[in-house]
């Protein structure tokens, strides 16, 4: 089964299979709590991805006065034809940078606390990830994973990066 995504849209898994669930934290106390409560942790830093990074324009018509986002001046779509918006007919309103991933605010580092009893090679889901993965891509959008299942090796989770090649994109 596939899941219909449109481009750039989040990528969410769901915990279908029922799987021991692992939980997200990016706070000192709750580190500990969990650690305090006898769960394993593996605290990892975060990293953005440079696929995950987003450039862009917005545009104003000069004549019409409506507004565009887009990606570049140029742009190729779907059978060989090219987009373009020219100086001369688009004013620049600003440039956009920015990241296709929004998270909790952090010290540059998340930890996953695992569920209690969790064996080396207990199949988990994640179901905050702290690893920035590009799930699909489509032209000039990027869709990022939210979730994810892995296996846990005892030390780390092994994320399984398969389970995204069943996302479809619509449009």
């Amino acid at each position: 089964m596939t899941d219909g995504l449109y481009p750039g849209e989040e990528c969410r898994l769901n915990n279908n299979s029922r799987l021991p669930v692992v939980k997200t934290c990016y706070k000192a106390h709750e580190l500990n709590e969990a650690i305090q409560e006898g769960h394993k942790v593996s605290v990892l830093q975060i990293k953005e991805s440079p696929e995950l990074k987003l450039r862009g324009l917005l545009l104003r018509n000069r004549t019409s006065g409506v507004y565009s986002l887009v990606s570049d001046r140029t742009m190729f779509v779907q059978y060989s034809n090219v987009v373009e918006y020219p100086e001369d007919d688009w004013e620049t309103i600003h440039e956009v940078n920015g990241y296709a991933r929004n998270r909790p605010a952090s010290e540059g580092w998340g930890a996953y606390i695992l569920p209690l009893g969790i064996q080396p090679g207990d199949r988990v889901y994640i179901e905050d990830l702290i690893e920035d993965i590009v799930a699909q891509s489509f032209w000039y959008s990027v869709g990022p994973a939210v979730d994810a299942e892995g296996i846990w090796n005892g030390t780390t989770i092994e994320i399984d990066h398969k389970m995204y090649r069943r996302f479809t994109l619509i449009g």
